[in-house]
């Protein structure tokens, strides 16, 4: 069987199949977003962070790689982004949205059940995917949410207050490392309930994904959103290959920082963009668009990390 039939089978097809299932029971009970939102991170995904991270085999040489090489990434993407937007001549609301779109990926409730599908046998690259996820929350609270705020200022300072210092992964995965350092042995009674919370995870992140999709009401291949993913899906994969390569990185690593740049906007770029009423259409439609054609383009992406590294 070939790799990328291989990976269609066992990694596409069960995450799609479970998605679709959220897409299918959200038409019929209408789930509160909200909720679910809210029980994915402030449950669900600090426990995977901790559990993950806690017994990880990453030392802290790889994490400082990890988070270097996000925040490069990031930094390129800006730049990219901000030239792309000017060459289109998109307007200043539009294009706030587009920039937004080539940084803010969906490392929670996409990432993360991929990678754990794609290295169930290799822990290293899940450790990497949880780290990646965390930092990405606090990118998204902090530099997507500044180009969000037409005032600054007092607005950016509270904003900042309310979402990325009260952001639990960040507690969770400060606390696994803390207690790894420490070499703390956590007693059964206490690992018990916190790993079968991380177990959940996997399952209600792409329930919450499906019922996320489920709202889009139509998809539109208008110049921004056409701009935007194509940025997310093509741009971000072809910078962090050529990252990747520079400084030389193989193996489980580079697989899965390859593979962490390849996923679709975040839901979370549509909420701030609604809170703050910059494009909150566009917005939702970048969510959707890059999502249902990352099938493809993350399949693709995936069947290359396994194959070059």
């Amino acid at each position: 069987m070939s790799v990328l039939l291989l990976i269609v089978q066992e990694v596409m097809v069960p995450f799609f199949l479970l998605a679709g299932l959220g897409a299918f029971l959200q038409r019929r009970l209408r789930f509160d977003m909200g909720t679910l939102s809210k029980l994915l991170n402030v449950y669900l995904l600090p426990a995977v962070c901790f559990v993950k991270l806690f017994d990880s085999s990453i030392d802290a040489a790889l994490a400082g790689a990890t988070i270097g090489f996000w925040l490069l990434l990031n930094a390129t993407l800006s730049l990219l982004s901000a030239a792309a937007v000017k060459a289109v001549r998109i307007g200043k609301e539009d294009a706030d949205v587009v920039q937004n779109s080539f940084i803010l990926s969906n490392q929670g409730n996409y990432g993360l059940p991929v990678s754990e599908l794609v290295f169930a046998q290799h822990p290293l690259g899940v450790s990497v995917q949880v780290i990646i996820s965390v930092i990405q929350n606090v990118f998204t609270y902090t530099f997507g949410t500044f180009r969000m705020i037409p005032g600054k200022g007092k607005q950016l300072a509270a904003a900042l207050a309310e979402h990325t210092v009260r952001l639990p992964v960040i507690y969770a995965m400060l606390g696994a490392a803390a207690l790894r350092m420490l070499d703390v042995r956590i007693p059964a009674i206490l690992w018990e309930p916190v790993a079968g919370v991380s177990d959940a995870f996997f399952a209600i992140a792409l329930l919450t994904l499906g019922a996320q999709l489920a709202n889009v009401q139509a998809l539109s291949l208008g110049r921004s959103v056409l701009l935007g993913t194509i940025g997310r899906l093509l741009f971000a994969p072809v910078v962090a290959f050529a990252l990747i390569r520079g400084f030389g990185w193989d193996g489980v690593f580079a697989q899965a920082l390859f593979m962490a740049s390849a996923y679709p906007v975040s839901r979370n770029s549509s909420l701030i963009a609604l809170e703050y009423g910059r494009s909150p259409e566009l917005a939702a439609q970048l969510v959707a668009v890059t999502t249902a054609i990352s099938c493809v383009t993350v399949t693709a992406v995936i069947s290359l990390a396994l194959y070059i590294w």
